[in-house]
């Protein structure tokens, strides 16, 4: 099976989309503006893609489960601290007190 997340996050695959949808573009005779307006789009939604993908792996490799089914995350500036986030209960809490 491929993987998708390093596949979606690939420079080369979205200058390869950019390029054929250029070419498709030119081919059935857009301008100029047309086609450069057309790969802005298709680059800017790349963009997203990859930092929502990136930001997803990065938040899922500082996260960690207990088996309480509350979900940990370890905070950059408190060291040792456990920030419990959406606990079912509608409190966040650091280290077991709400806030």
């Amino acid at each position: 099976m491929p993987d998708w997340k390093r596949k979606l996050t690939s420079r080369k695959l979205w200058v390869s989309i950019c390029g054929f949808a250029a070419l498709l573009l030119t081919a059935y005779g857009a301008d100029q503006r047309s086609v450069t307006e057309a790969v802005s789009v298709i680059m800017a939604g790349a963009t997203v893609i990859g930092y929502v993908i990136g930001e997803g792996l990065a938040d899922s490799k500082n996260a960690s489960d207990d088996g309480t089914g509350e979900t940990f995350i370890m905070a950059k500036g408190l060291p040792g601290a456990k920030i419990t986030v959406d606990n079912g209960n509608g409190e966040d809490k650091i280290d077991g007190v709400p806030f």
